[in-house]
């Protein structure tokens, strides 16, 4: 290859007209011509203003491709040297495409439920926060956007980041659980987050019944926990630091592998005029103190503390 050779190679690497100092019928090696590429290539966006990374990282790329188009890795050439002119054409031919292919990249969406799907175990009736009164309009859908690991209404209003390390699974287009990674001697803590319509009083405790077989499921089958929550005597309190909670306190419940208590919350987090967005929560009960809230409470609340509006 020789140096004029190399002034139309450079010239088409960089959609540039160029000519080089005195030429020489002596042969240059796959460094040389590296080497005189680049450095053309450099003075070229030095002129134009101040170089970027960008800029040099494409000077390599250009002169990597032609180089490589006529030269064997170990420096034997393997293209004639009439086929510079073409060899760089393909070059910026493909290199062009590929800038292309990387700017129309497909930014992940958030994933939305195309159908409704129940956990296995945990049956999800179609209402779920029945109530009287209720309002009939669309309720929007909610969903999960993986890179941000947060909670979203589709067409934005609510966003809500998820406690780190906590899976969520968005099981029908209204209905997301939030799960620990860990149990409590079997009693995982579970969250749920659901939009539902606006009712004039709501039947809070099927949410209760719900989230408790939810924690429960590793110990006991699923309504098995819903009769035990539903027959027995709890103590059921309201308020909490976010929103209207109703709950059930020290809910002690039979198992396979012994007793087990846990405390469970269903919260109103905030109405529109059309729906409405609630939460629930089933956390172990286990050497906290009387009103005190334990790890998986804490979690709970500084969740929804932290939602945005």
């Amino acid at each position: 290859m020789v140096k004029a050779a190399i002034v139309i190679l450079l010239a088409s690497a960089v959609l540039v007209s160029s000519t080089v100092g005195a030429e020489s019928d002596t042969p240059w090696s796959r460094d040389e011509g590296m080497r005189a590429c680049l450095r053309n290539c450099s003075s070229r966006i030095e002129k134009a203003a101040s170089p970027t990374k960008v800029q040099r990282g494409a000077c390599n790329d250009r002169c990597t491709c032609i180089i490589d188009g006529m030269f064997e890795q170990g420096g034997k050439p393997k293209r004639d040297q009439s086929d510079l002119p073409k060899v760089a054409a393909e070059c910026n031919t493909r290199l062009q495409q590929e800038a292309v292919a990387q700017r129309e990249k497909v930014v992940p969406q958030p994933e939305t439920a195309p159908a409704p799907v129940t956990k296995p175990g945990v049956v999800v009736g179609a209402e779920l926060l029945p109530g009287t009164s209720c309002s009939k309009a669309t309720i929007p859908s909610l969903q999960y956007d993986h890179g941000e690991h947060r909670i979203q209404i589709a067409g934005g209003g609510f966003k809500m980041r998820l406690p780190k390390g906590w899976s969520a699974t968005l099981e029908r287009p209204d209905l997301v659980v939030v799960s620990a990674a860990v149990g409590v001697e079997g009693v995982r803590p579970v969250f749920e987050m659901f939009v539902s319509p606006v009712c004039k009083t709501y039947d809070g405790l099927l949410v209760n019944r719900r989230v408790a077989a939810r924690g429960l499921i590793e110990l006991l089958p699923a309504n098995a926990t819903m009769d035990q929550v539903k027959q027995g005597s709890w103590t059921v309190g309201l308020g909490g630091p976010v929103g209207r909670n109703f709950v059930l306190s020290d809910v002690v419940l039979k198992t396979k592998k012994g007793e087990r208590m846990v405390v469970l919350y269903s919260t109103q987090l905030a109405d529109s005029k059309t729906f409405g967005l609630h939460a629930a929560a089933v956390c172990p009960r286990k050497g906290e103190g009387k009103g005190k809230l334990g790890a998986c409470e804490k979690t709970y609340f500084k969740m929804l503390q932290e939602a945005e509006y």
